[in-house]
């Protein structure tokens, strides 16, 4: 495979390097960025770019707009590559190439965009994490405050949070029921003893729609491969318990909350909210 095109991407710009004709190309980050990289492009591309957080996310989809195949790698593969391979020095110009080498060598599958269910999904639990995280931080600070005034400010400010988790994990549910295949999967997922919620699945939902190596939390929610499987490793790290009861049980009320029937759907003890 040589017509691989490899891009680093970064907040501004994009460097191309098309490992057909040892060409490089840097461009901005941006809708008429990526029509000049389109332009650039030979037909037939398949243009190969690392998993950054999301900041490849427009990149992707601009790119599928304009018809052009692109593959999401995992970033820590590419990196393993270059240090094989000699490559320690670490640059834009220098990762495209890497990935473009990278990209011929594994030849990975283009990777297809998500329905836009499925991105509102992510982006709602995403925003829900955050949410998560900024109550246990008041409700943390509330546990050592003396000060009347400032006692009743974050109690205030711990209802409205709280409010806002309500009308998530609504919006969270609406967009699940909203689509064919979510509602399907989440049934389906509802079935497993303990799970009594198809609100309390959608972290399921939505990361089996994602690369594993997404984000560090998604590489340890996932489930290990089928080859690997062992009695032993399941006890120590189940998907169910990592993706339903570590992301919805903190704070989830008992109405949407993951069961506590199941040995393998615990959630976490200390949930700070």
């Amino acid at each position: 495979m040589e017509r691989v095109v490899g891009i680093d991407i970064s907040k501004a710009r994009l460097d191309a390097y098309c490992l057909e004709r040892g060409q490089r190309l840097a461009v901005s980050n941006d809708a008429p960025g990526i029509t000049e990289l389109v332009a650039w492009l030979a037909p037939g591309s398949l243009v190969v770019m690392e998993a950054s957080g999301g900041d490849e996310r427009p990149v992707h989809r601009l790119l599928a707009e304009h018809g052009v195949e692109a593959a999401v790698v995992d970033p820590a593969r590419v990196r393993h590559f270059a240090k094989a391979t000699g490559l320690l020095a670490k640059t834009d110009a220098l990762d495209a190439a890497a990935i473009a080498r990278y990209g011929a060598l594994a030849g990975p599958a283009p990777t297809p965009l998500p329905a836009e269910a499925r991105q509102t999904l992510a982006e709602l639990l995403a925003y829900r994490r955050q949410l998560l995280a900024e109550i246990t931080a008041r409700g943390q600070q509330l546990a050592h405050l003396r000060t009347p005034a400032l006692v009743e400010r974050a109690q205030a400010a711990l209802v409205r949070l709280r409010q806002e988790r309500a009308e998530l994990d609504r919006l969270v549910r609406d967009t699940i029921a909203g689509d064919p295949g979510l509602a399907a999967t989440a049934a389906l997922l509802a079935g497993v003893p303990g799970v009594r919620s198809r609100a309390a699945v959608a972290p399921c939902v939505t990361r089996s729609t994602w690369p594993w190596w997404r984000s560090a939390s998604a590489a340890r929610a996932s489930p290990r491969p089928i080859g690997r499987w062992s009695p032993r490793a399941s006890r120590r790290s189940s998907p169910w318990s990592r993706s339903c009861a570590s992301s919805w049980s903190r704070s989830t009320p008992s109405s949407v909350a993951v069961g506590h029937g199941s040995p393998s759907c615990q959630p976490h003890a200390n949930n700070g909210c």
